[in-house]
């Protein structure tokens, strides 16, 4: 009777819930990199208090010298972590604001296609009504035009039991 419910924009949902999944990915990568960051800078911030708690029984000037140019070093290694650490948060930013957008684009068609089908719904309600108005209509005929038929019947007989001379 009604064809099945077909939304003409279905591989566009398709190719948008793709892109959502894509982007998805792509942020979840950049935040496993920052967080990854984060454990590289906890990490050396361990080693520099462990370095900075350890007695110093160091007697040369040379070997004293030495343990400050380790500490810098990792002050300097945890400041370009935390530089590097930045353009991740950036990054993630960026591709958090394209899920944003592609999840937006996706949602817009979506909206549509439950849109359709409450058309398409309503539509085959509609036709089913008319349908069954037209079996209902039908019917009413049939009744009406077999009671006719019964009623010309009926008269027929009257009039041929009135040539026939039926008295009352």
């Amino acid at each position: 009777m009604a064809k099945k419910f077909r939304f003409r924009l279905e591989s566009i949902l398709k190719i948008r819930g793709d892109k959502v999944e894509e982007t998805k990915n792509a942020l979840n990568i950049a935040l496993r990199y920052r967080y990854e960051k984060e454990a590289e800078i906890d990490d050396l911030q361990q080693t520099k208090q462990v370095a900075l708690s350890k007695p110093i029984t160091i007697s040369k000037a040379s070997d004293m010298q030495s343990h400050r140019d380790y500490i810098n070093g990792i002050d300097a290694t945890v400041t370009l972590r935390e530089q590097e650490k930045t353009k991740l948060i950036e990054i993630e930013n960026s591709r958090r604001s394209r899920l944003n957008e592609a999840m937006k684009e996706e949602k817009v068609i979506a909206k549509l296609k439950e849109k359709k089908l409450e058309e398409y719904k309503m539509d085959l309600a509609r036709e089913e009504t008319n349908f069954l108005d037209e079996i209902a209509t039908q019917q009413f005929f049939k009744k009406k035009t077999a009671e006719r038929v019964e009623n010309e019947k009926i008269n027929e007989r009257i009039e041929q039991e009135q040539k026939n001379g039926y008295k009352d």
